[in-house]
Formats: structure tokens, sequence, C-alpha cells
């Protein structure tokens, strides 16, 4: 596959300036030079990775928008007081935070029926850690 530069070297752009209109000429090379850009660089589509945390509510997303806002207007004017209540505002948004994981949490374990079970799975969830089972048994067939 060729590049994008080699291909507009192999390009005859003689063909492009023959027009005596300058307008014409420019659309003419803005042409080549689209159809070779979007032959060398194709459009790819990629999934978006969205982190999944069903804690997050909607108040939680707006408050998290605004932090970014007060940050930024804090930053453009360095004043003391957008500081201080920059600072405020995310002490108590930690604090909201806090409470919705665990209050989800709660939840979580008391609908469960197996609240052991449902403790260590959110334990290994927040630690992202993952239970490799093969490894317990070949190790204990090792000390047999």
């Amino acid at each position: 596959m060729f590049t994008f530069s080699q291909l507009l070297s192999q390009e005859n752009l003689g063909e492009v300036f023959i027009d005596g209109d300058i307008n014409l000429i420019f659309n003419n090379f803005l042409n080549t030079y689209l159809r070779i850009y979007n032959a060398s660089f194709p459009i790819s589509k990629r999934e978006e990775y969205i982190k999944s945390n069903p804690w997050i509510t909607p108040g939680i997303k707006i408050s998290g928008s605004t932090k970014r806002h007060l940050y930024v207007k804090y930053k453009e004017s360095m004043d003391q007081r957008h500081k201080a209540h920059y600072k405020k505002y995310c002490t108590k948004l930690s604090s909201v935070i806090r409470r919705a994981k665990k209050m989800y949490y709660d939840t979580v374990i008391q609908k469960s029926t197996n609240k052991i079970r449902a403790t260590w799975d959110i334990v290994k969830t927040l630690t992202n850690s993952k239970s490799n089972n093969k490894n317990l048994i070949t190790k204990d067939k090792k000390r047999d």
C-alpha cells in the first residue's frame, strides 16, 4: 500500500493548472488532494470505552461537570476565592461520591442471597483482582 506522500508525488498535477481561472485551479487541486487523502487515511470506526459505574447518578455527573467548570474558572483567574470555592466543592463532591458508592454496594449486598459471596465479588471488583481457580487447583495437586 502506498503512503500519502508517495501517492501525492505520483499524481500528475499538470492537469490541475491547465485552466486560467484561479478558482478552478484551486478547486481542481483541492479535489485531487482530498481524493488522495481520503484514499490514504480512511475513516475507521472505533468503539468508545465507557467505564460503567452503576453508582454514578445523573446528579454526580452534573456535579462533575460543574467541578470541571470551576477548575477552568479558577485556572483562568488564579483568584484565591475561586480556588477556595473549587476546593470546597471538590471536598463536598468526594463525600457525595463516597456515600453513593456505599449506598450502592450496601444495596447489592442486601439484595444478594449469598452475602459473603457478594461482598467478595465487590472487593474483587474494587481491587481489580480476578480469582484464578486453575492456579489453586494445580498448586493443590503438586502438594499431593
